[in-house]
């Protein structure tokens, strides 16, 4: 047998043994990583709490647009409300204009006065107001092809046809005007109607008749005039221009104009029937 020892094996040319190599190795990667895992945890920490601040951040931005939101749904909640009252204030005003009178009774007269030539008494004007009843459109619902398809109505389309039955409509009114006089001959008749014609608070002017009278022994003709008042016209704004005409009127009469003062005979004729 050979007493001779063997000799440490060798690794790259090194005479360091083996073990203590493989264990520098293993040191290092140990330490490099533990650094990469430090830096992971580093990062992983880092990102955590920056996420929490953008949470924190974000959650109070939330906070503060919720409490925007509240504060204008407010606001429209109480717009929404002040155009429910203006339009309830809008329907009143349109039901009590349509029952205020454009046309006051002293234009009216004034008017009739003022357009009457020399020559003609009035003995009668009546004013009788007839109200308009609003048809509602037919609807052909069938097409005249059997049933018609039954359509699903949503809550707010049902809420809009709830409020538009409700809803008040302003009442609309016919007037019509009667005027009987008489007048000493058929000319002083037609340039009347024509005067009437051409106020534009008349409209459809139309003589029903022209009868033959007596009035105090006084062979005059009677005659009877059907007109619309009419609606659209403001009868207040003539009033200024009327009182300037009855102002001329009357300095004309003191001047020694014709124009009558009286409107009314002191004996009229009878009122015949309507022919």
């Amino acid at each position: 047998m050979s007493n001779a020892t063997p000799q440490a094996k060798t690794t790259s040319g090194s005479f360091l043994p083996e073990e203590y190599i493989k264990g520098k190795a293993e040191q290092r990667a140990n330490l490099i990583c533990l650094c990469l895992f430090v830096l992971v945890m580093t990062g992983v920490i880092g990102a955590f709490l920056v996420s929490k601040q953008v949470e924190a951040r974000v959650t109070t931005s939330k906070l503060a647009l919720d409490e925007e939101c509240a504060a204008e749904a407010k606001n429209i909640e109480q717009l929404k409300q002040l155009e429910k009252t203006r339009f309830s204030m809008l329907e009143k005003a349109e039901v009590t204009a349509s029952l205020v009178e454009n046309v006051p009774r002293s234009v009216l007269m004034g008017e009739l006065w003022l357009r009457m030539p020399d020559g003609i008494k009035l003995t009668e004007v009546t004013l009788k107001s007839k109200r308009i009843e609003a048809t509602p459109p037919v609807s052909n619902t069938t097409g005249g092809k059997g049933l018609a398809p039954v359509k699903v109505k949503s809550l707010e389309e049902q809420a809009k046809e709830q409020a538009e039955k409700d809803r008040v409509t302003p009442p609309k009114f016919e007037h019509q005007l009667t005027i009987i006089g008489a007048a000493s001959n058929n000319n002083q008749i037609a340039d009347y109607m024509r005067a009437i014609k051409e106020c534009s608070l008349f409209a459809n002017v139309e003589l029903q008749y022209i009868r033959e009278t007596m009035v105090m022994e006084r062979s005059l003709r009677q005659f009877e005039v059907n007109c619309i008042l009419r609606t659209d016209v403001d009868g207040r704004a003539l009033a200024p221009s009327i009182e300037e005409r009855f102002k001329q009127a009357a300095a004309d009469r003191a001047n020694g104009g014709q124009k009558a003062t009286t409107k009314v005979d002191d004996q009229p004729a009878s009122r015949p029937e309507h022919e």
